[in-house]
């Protein structure tokens, strides 16, 4: 499978850093190339196909004590759709009763 691409850049602070954006089935193998050789990573949304693999990435973050940011790339998903999730399901009461 070919990649979109690779970027290498300097962040904000001038520190080194990676930025990934590839099809999320390859992206965990070069998450963790990257985190063994302790670059920096900002990455997009998703970073792993499921929740198994989020928890081998997880493990592999703490045995690097690797810095990846994952990205967001659309503004309303997931965070607005989880704060829709909680109204819909009436975690939040506006009624204004006790």
């Amino acid at each position: 499978m070919k990649t979109k691409f690779v970027m290498v850049g300097y962040g904000w602070r001038a520190d080194f850093f990676t930025a990934l954006c590839l099809p999320r089935a390859i992206v965990k193998d070069y998450l963790h190339v990257l985190m063994g050789k302790d670059f920096p990573v900002l990455c997009e949304t998703p970073s792993a196909e499921d929740i198994d693999e989020l928890n081998a990435l997880w493990e592999l973050k703490e045995k690097y004590m690797g810095r990846v940011q994952v990205a967001e790339q659309y503004y309303v998903k997931p965070l607005y759709a989880a704060w829709l999730k909680v109204i819909e399901d009436s975690f939040l009461d506006f009624s204004g009763e006790q």
